[in-house]
């Protein structure tokens, strides 16, 4: 490489540097010794604070990688080498293009949805809208920041009295950092306040006018914390100057209505983490269970709308609903509870825990003591849940 090429690749590293540090008010780190295709590192800063959330740069300075342009795009083309390693690299991975000549910085993430293989090597192609400026720094955030980190494994609606009160159980993917955690607690609560779930109708009607008064919130990093009841962070939100509000023994204060505590206590054996079916052997399972859920569910499907029909009163549909629920019980195959589930079907793991729900919620409502208006609707609205829920496993593992 030239003198002049030299120069160039120093002035894109330092444009590049400039624009992190005072653009973005995030940390550089530019990387002194070759590291095999990664020249800097930035670092995330969140209110004046480092958050430990790291993204690698490759940087690439002058026109000789502007030459191929089609439309939007700059095609670069790169060896395979260094795709192996930036793709299996511990941070996420940005290749930048500095145009010396108009002074812009094009950038893109490095990874299997933006790559494209070809009979030499790859290309990768990179949107000249994707300019390197304040713009550009809340899609870069949003490799850590975005809302698809967290899975709502559960909804319940705790409400009492006069006070609207909901509870959300979530799964949280990718080990996020605390930081990451807080700014999805602070904006998933504005959203929660306006939630229109409801356990029944009977809180519907009360308070359907109502924004929340109480949100709690239960983060678990695996299925496993979930089934065993180990969150490991509670959240609670109380509106100001609420009656009863949810009370945490140690939380911080994130706001004056918000408060949050860490649990350390929620280490799950690696062992019994290893104890998991094969992707084929659970969905082979789970075919025969969802395969006789539907049976039933048909069942009491047919029974409801002879019911509707009038060709047997509220008490035969009792009577033969409750008959349906022994042979609902013994359904689940007893080897589902020697292993869990593995990893890639957890949200098919958790529909099937919400049908058992579901469908068990029919037998409970038909066993006790509503009236038959109450009983009869809220044996058809169970219905139609659980047969949503059947349809949506069934189209997951592609039945």
């Amino acid at each position: 490489m030239n003198i002049n090429n030299q120069i160039i690749e120093r002035i894109g590293v330092h444009k590049t540097a400039l624009i992190f540090l005072k653009g973005f008010n995030w940390i550089e780190r530019e990387q002194p010794i070759s590291d095999y295709g990664i020249d800097m590192q930035v670092e995330i800063v969140e209110n004046g604070d480092p958050t430990g959330l790291l993204i690698a740069l490759q940087i690439k300075s002058g026109q000789s990688y502007l030459e191929e342009q089609k439309g939007k795009y700059i095609v670069y083309r790169g060896e395979s080498k260094h795709l192996d390693y930036w793709t299996s690299h511990s941070l996420p991975v940005i290749i930048i293009i500095y145009d010396d000549k108009k002074y812009i910085i094009y950038w893109e993430f490095v990874n299997k949805n933006t790559v494209e293989l070809t009979e030499k090597a790859w290309k990768i192609k990179i949107p000249t809208d994707n300019k390197l400026d304040k713009i550009s720094k809340a899609k870069l955030r949003e490799y850590y920041f975005s809302d698809s980190n967290f899975l709502t494994l559960s909804t319940s609606d705790t409400s009492y009295a006069n006070c609207r009160r909901l509870d959300y159980k979530i799964l949280v993917k990718n080990k996020p950092s605390k930081s990451i955690i807080k700014d999805f607690i602070q904006r998933i609560i504005e959203r929660l306040k306006k939630d229109n779930y409801y356990r029944n109708e009977i809180p519907e009607k009360a308070l359907s006018e109502k924004e929340s008064d109480c949100i709690w919130l239960l983060f678990y990093s695996n299925i496993l914390q979930f089934k065993n009841g180990l969150p490991f962070c509670r959240v609670a939100w109380n509106r100001k100057d609420i009656e009863f509000p949810v009370k945490l023994d140690s939380g911080e204060k994130l706001d004056p209505e918000t408060e949050m505590e860490w649990d350390s206590q929620t280490t799950i054996p690696d062992e019994f983490l290893e104890e998991r079916f094969t992707k084929g052997t659970y969905l082979s399972l789970i075919k025969l269970f969802t395969d006789e859920v539907k049976k039933i569910h048909n069942k009491l499907l047919n029974l409801y709308t002879q019911y509707k029909a009038k060709k047997i009163d509220i008490h035969t549909l009792t009577k033969k609903i409750l008959l349906c629920e022994e042979e609902f019980q013994l359904l689940l195959p007893d080897e589902l509870s020697e292993k869990h589930p593995p990893f890639e079907c957890i949200d098919v793991n958790q529909k099937i825990i919400e049908v058992e729900a579901l469908i068990g919620n029919i037998f409970t409502i038909t066993n006790d003591n509503r009236d038959e208006q109450n009983k009869s609707y809220l044996i058809n609205r169970y219905i139609e849940y659980s047969k949503e829920h059947i349809v949506k496993i069934r189209t997951k593992i592609l039945f």
